[in-house]
């Protein structure tokens, strides 16, 4: 993926988690970015119970875009308490 379009994906990745994290929010959603040198990870919560897999699934317009764009998701929950969803991004330029 060059440069300017790994930055396109990442820009529509992060348009649709902000548009859609608040209806599965589990008090302030916090997003943390954490690049090396060929990927960028998401970090997003906390989320509802579900909320992680519901950012996942269908968005209106675009279908599961995340999962499409994404290299690797990871949802991380302990037990009934608050989920985290982890996106990684990958450029290979």
């Amino acid at each position: 993926m060059v440069v300017g379009v790994f930055y396109h994906v990442v820009a529509l990745v992060a348009d649709v988690i902000a548009e859609r994290a608040g209806a599965y929010a589990q008090g302030t959603i916090r997003v943390r970015l954490e690049p090396t040198e060929r990927t960028l990870w998401m970090h997003v919560g906390p989320l509802a119970p579900g909320g992680a897999q519901a950012l996942l699934s269908e968005a209106p317009d675009v279908g599961p875009i995340i999962v499409k764009l994404a290299d690797e998701v990871q949802i991380d929950a302990d037990g009934p308490g608050p989920e985290f969803l982890r996106v990684c991004l990958a450029y290979e330029g």
